[in-house]
């Protein structure tokens, strides 16, 4: 049986709302009384919102209060549950999202779903109050027309989280989907179409790989364009360091105020695979900001990362008065200094005005002034900065580990190194820690077993660890990570299940989620399956790799959302590409680590005994060949586009016919 959630920080939120809210489990379901189900996170402002003003209405409460059952689900915490609910909530209609509120039946069946709410009936539209006053009456004078419609959103949602038919993603899909990633893109201010925008990190590496791949300048000018307006754009934090969750505008001015590891992950990653190919000084800038910013400011005290930063809704958490600027900077700066900076962002103006952080910086700004900005920070930042999440996930905990590591390879910066490698021993201390790894972590309590992605993550971060450090204590534990996710998480049918437990809740139901295979977490566990097979030519690893993309390759032909990172693991499955490097005047270790694709290896002198003999440069081995020494970068860039290439997808293609 699956352990109970940890009180973690959204629950103990429901407990100040002043009501009877509990966990799911078969325990809140033995009544005859509406169920009410409350999805969210600790930090997320429209989830406080919806408490405060929704559950805590005087009249929704009295509704509430004896004549429903309260359930809450965090979703950080528990997201096998909250990805069930949310495909409940899409099966009657809605588009999903956090906070998410639903009605069911006392079974537990969902029968009516919202994200936003109001106490109010407006515009033809029932208020909360309205709908949960029908629903109650409905569940006492006709409970069989309720469990007649919680009985269909069942079947839809099994029927829409049915397994895709076994097979290969489609001939066409490398070359179909580029075009199909940049008729989404907006043109004018980068990233997708369409307002709120949200840094699509994954389809910007695949329209990335697709220019690699095809030379087609739209493809790259599409990537840049977005990576430079969100570096200079307001979804940077040019004072803190580190992104926003997403832009509430559609050019990427005004941003939501949380930060959440996992984007930010993203966002590094993306900015280190352009700038290795075209390098810009503004994606260095940001580079090492939110490297920065990942490492120091997400730090808890048990030695991991935090899932972020809450938004607080206050605005003033982000903005400074000319004489908090002059107070702070007085210090430290000279007078003429100081009204520079005053100047340069306005702050000598009457009326006078507030310093926004979230603002772009103006082109000429200076390091002496992005200096005093950083003065003003450090002053303002002691009483209006929120504190980090306590909550730690394993799996964003494990992808900082690697992105880490490659950040301070390309910026030389050893002590971003050091910081990974103390993040990852925080966790896996050794090979016995590997079987007992959390889902997540509240202070020292531990959260639910971990989930198929924390596996993946954890292995990958060990791999990263074992190639930048040159230590085979590294690899051993890759190894270890990937012969347990092996034995555990996959079935006999090839699948890679999202989970090895079942949680509790009606039997049968959640479980579609769990028996299917999930496209991110599969193509994350396909893609460290396959790097440690090409590292240590162990076959077994490859192989069931092979067989989790035949599992749930044919989602490609329905799934545009899985598209961009199945087809990614697909491409470094078909086309692994290794780097070797040793010692020379280009500095080959930072090129290596620079140019290479997030799916490859970069392999130092030592690690691999089969490794080839890398006299002062690079090797490049693509699976089927090796280049020979290169000595520049114009000649590592050419082979690794040259290694891009469309793949031949003919049955009897090797392992994958």
């Amino acid at each position: 049986m699956h352990p109970p959630a940890p009180m973690s920080l959204f629950l103990k939120d429901r407990i100040k709302d002043g009501l009877a809210w509990q966990g799911w489990a078969e325990e809140a379901l033995q009544s005859d009384k509406l169920v009410v189900v409350f999805i969210g996170y600790h930090g997320c402002t429209y989830t406080a919102e919806v408490a405060a003003t929704v559950f805590g209405n005087s009249v929704v409460q009295e509704m509430l209060i004896d004549k429903t059952t309260l359930v809450t689900i965090d979703a950080q915490v528990q997201p096998e549950l909250d990805m069930w609910f949310q495909a409940a909530a899409q099966a009657l209609g809605l588009a999903g999202g956090w906070p998410l509120t639903l009605l069911c039946t006392p079974q537990g069946a969902p029968i009516w779903a919202a994200t936003v709410l109001s106490t109010k009936d407006q515009e033809g539209l029932p208020g909360f109050p309205s709908v949960l006053s029908h629903f109650i009456d409905l569940t006492k004078r006709d409970p069989e027309a309720l469990q007649e419609t919680g009985a269909q959103v069942i079947a839809h949602v099994a029927e829409a989280l049915e397994e895709a038919e076994p097979g290969l993603p489609p001939p066409d899909a490398f070359t179909s989907l580029g075009p199909a990633f940049m008729a989404r893109m907006d043109l004018e201010h980068g990233g997708i179409t369409g307002t709120p925008k949200f840094p699509h990190t994954t389809y910007f590496e695949q329209l990335w790989r697709a220019y690699l791949r095809t030379g087609r300048a739209d493809f790259a000018a599409a990537v840049q364009l977005t990576y430079t307006n969100m570096v200079r754009g307001g979804l940077n934090d040019h004072i803190h360091g580190g992104f926003f969750r997403y832009s509430r505008d559609g050019h990427w001015s005004t941003p939501d105020q949380e930060k959440t590891i996992y984007d930010n992950i993203l966002i590094l990653n993306g900015l280190l695979y352009v700038h290795g190919y075209l390098p810009q000084p503004h994606y260095a800038a940001a580079i090492g900001d939110t490297a920065g910013f990942i490492a120091s400011s997400l730090a808890l005290d048990n030695g991991l990362l935090s899932a972020g930063v809450p938004d607080t809704g206050d605005d003033a958490v982000y903005r400074w008065t000319s004489a908090e600027a002059k107070a702070a900077l007085g210090r430290y700066f000279k007078d003429d200094e100081i009204a520079g900076f005053l100047s340069a962002f306005g702050l000598d103006q009457k009326p006078v005005p507030s310093l926004d952080v979230t603002a772009p910086l103006p082109d000429q700004t200076t390091q002496l002034q992005q200096a005093a900005m950083r003065v003003v920070l450090a002053e303002h930042r002691k009483t209006c900065l929120p504190k980090p999440n306590p909550l730690a996930v394993t799996s964003w905990t494990m992808l900082a580990v690697a992105s880490l590591v490659r950040a301070g390879k390309v910026t030389q910066q050893s002590s971003l190194l050091a910081r990974a490698v103390d993040i990852f021993t925080a966790l896996v201390p050794n090979a016995t820690a590997v079987m007992q790894l959390p889902h997540s972590k509240l202070g020292q309590e531990d959260g639910p077993p971990a989930l198929l992605d924390d596996m993946a993550a954890t292995g990958l971060a060990a791999l990263t660890l074992a190639c930048g450090t040159g230590e085979t204590v590294y690899l051993r534990l890759a190894q270890s990570v990937a012969d347990h996710l092996i034995d555990t998480f996959l079935d006999d049918s090839g699948v890679l299940r999202l989970s090895a437990h079942a949680p509790p809740g009606p039997p049968g139901r959640i479980s579609a989620i769990l028996d299917r295979p999930i496209p991110s977490a599969t193509a994350l566990a396909i893609r460290f399956l396959g790097q440690i097979s090409d590292l240590t030519g162990a076959e077994r690893y490859s192989d069931n790799a092979a067989q989790a993309l035949n599992a749930v390759g044919g989602r490609l032909h329905t799934h545009f959302m899985a598209a961009a990172s199945l087809l990614g693991a697909y491409e470094d499955m078909l086309h692994p590409v290794t780097v070797f490097w040793d010692q020379a005047a280009f500095d080959s270790e930072t090129i290596a680590w620079a140019l290479a694709p997030p799916g490859a290896l970069i392999v130092p002198p030592g690690l691999c005994a089969d490794g080839p003999e890398t006299a002062d440069g690079i090797v490049i081995d693509l699976g089927e060949e090796r280049t020979p020494v290169l000595r520049s970068r114009e000649a590592a860039i050419d082979a690794l586009r040259n290694c891009r290439r469309v793949p031949n997808m003919e049955p009897g293609d090797g392992a994958f016919a």
